[in-house]
């Protein structure tokens, strides 16, 4: 029941960033979403993938805030935890 849950998220995860680029903030918060689902999954390479994404992206473009820094750093965290299991 919980993977079909994770799987469905994912689906929709996956079409929000492929197919809304006019939301450029909401697409970062669920390129992290995506991310920590395939974590979640199991499917370590996708996560780390969809992870790296988000660190290489210049935050230039958004407000300066605390949450702009906590969102540069989790992805790092979870990269580097999925590295460490593969």
């Amino acid at each position: 029941m919980r993977t079909k849950i994770l799987e469905k998220g994912l689906k929709y995860a996956t079409e929000f960033v492929e197919d809304r680029p006019e939301y450029p903030i909401f697409q970062y918060d669920v390129q992290l979403r995506k991310g920590l689902l395939n974590y979640e999954l199991g499917r370590l390479s996708d996560a780390i993938e969809d992870l790296t994404i988000l660190i290489d992206i210049k935050l230039a473009n958004f407000k300066f805030s605390h949450r702009a820094q906590f969102q540069t750093v989790l992805p790092m965290i979870f990269v580097f935890s999925a590295i460490g299991k593969l």
